[in-house]
C-alpha cells in the first residue's frame, strides 16, 4: 500500500492520491538508491528543496519502502528539524560498487 486513505477518499480523487504517493515512493527510492543512507527530513529536502511537499509524504514513503524490503532503519540518529531525534533510513543490500556519479550498484 502506498497511500494511507485516513481522509477517506473516493473516487477520483482516492485514485489521483494513490498515483501521486507512487510517484513520490518511487522518487524516494531514487534518492536513496543515489545517496544511500539518509534521514526522512535529508532525503525531504533533496526531494523538495522549496518545501512545498510535506515532510510527513516523505516519511509515509520511507516506511513503505522498508514494508516493501527497499529500505531499513538503522540504530544511528541525528537531531531532526523539530528538536527530535531522527533515524536513518538505508538502503537493503550490500554495496557493490559505487560509479563516479555516486549511484550504488547491490547484490
Amino acid at each position: 500500500m502506498n497511500y494511507y486513505n485516513t481522509n477517506n477518499e473516493t473516487g477520483e480523487r482516492l485514485k489521483k492520491s494513490e498515483s501521486k504517493a507512487e510517484k513520490q515512493k518511487q522518487a524516494i527510492l531514487k534518492i536513496f538508491q543515489r545517496w544511500g543512507k539518509l534521514t526522512a527530513s535529508e532525503a525531504w529536502k533533496i526531494y523538495d528543496p522549496q518545501g512545498k511537499e510535506l515532510l510527513t509524504s516523505v516519511r509515509r514513503a520511507c516506511t513503505t519502502l522498508c514494508y516493501d524490503d527497499k529500505l531499513e532503519i538503522t540504530k544511528d540518529r541525528k537531531m531532526g528539524l523539530y528538536g527530535s531525534p531522527e533515524h536513518y533510513y538505508k538502503l537493503i543490500g550490500e554495496v557493490t560498487k559505487t560509479d563516479k556519479n555516486g549511484q550504488i550498484t547491490f547484490l
